[in-house]
């Protein structure tokens, strides 16, 4: 509570000051006091000229909803603002694909992950707090690779997972848990063998017939 007393001093001296009301958010988010520290949050990203900062005020405005709960829309609402403008920024992109894995939405995380690649220029931290979890790119590659699993996308995936493992800002938990995964992925079928009679559209008359064991 300390803290807040200073920072609210501060601000009294400066209430529109950005950097202001983003230390006094900072300040009330760490005693948990969600509510108020929305408040200031989003009076910094109103009063800010700098796109960083208003995008990671955004991003802890959706934090705080996220940790009130029941406010999924609007929790949505300001990460899709905080990309809007600052879609070059890694952490945006990686908080969406956690808000869609979290609910098991897969395309939408797979989709999101796959825009990330393609516009964010520099995958380092930009956000000045580690409240977000952010630590690099392998962050990044590890929710794509976890969302082309969960759409079949296996051999996508799985070498996204040995990409990952070759990266030497992986931590040790992180490589424990992708050697877990790696053993989960089901056992591919040998090539089908058509023999000129096949009449499916993807093969699914000869995927029954391998499964069935060529049973009439």
């Amino acid at each position: 509570m300390d803290s807040i007393k200073t920072e609210l001093l501060t601000l009294v001296d400066d209430p529109h000051k950005p950097i202001n009301n983003y230390n006094l958010g900072c300040a009330y988010f760490i005693e948990e006091q969600y509510a108020i520290a929305f408040s200031y949050f989003l009076r910094c990203a109103e009063f800010t000229s700098t796109i960083t900062l208003a995008t990671e005020c955004l991003l802890f405005c959706s934090k705080c909803l996220s940790f009130q709960g029941g406010r999924d829309g609007k929790e949505y609402d300001l990460i899709n603002h905080a990309l809007s403008i600052g879609s070059d920024y890694p952490e945006v992109h990686y908080i969406k694909s956690l808000y869609h894995s979290w609910r098991k939405e897969w395309t939408q995380c797979y989709a999101t992950c796959c825009m990330a690649f393609k516009i964010v220029k520099s995958f380092d931290k930009t956000c000045k707090n580690d409240i977000f979890g952010y630590t690099g790119k392998s962050d990044l590659l590890y929710q794509h690779a976890l969302s082309a699993y969960h759409r079949g996308k296996f051999n996508e995936s799985k070498q996204i997972y040995f990409d990952i493992l070759n990266t030497d800002e992986i931590s040790d938990d992180r490589r424990t848990i992708i050697m877990d995964k790696l053993g989960q992925f089901p056992v591919p079928f040998s090539a089908p063998i058509t023999n000129d009679y096949n009449h499916s559209q993807i093969f699914q008359d000869v995927f029954v017939e391998r499964v069935m064991n060529n049973k009439r």
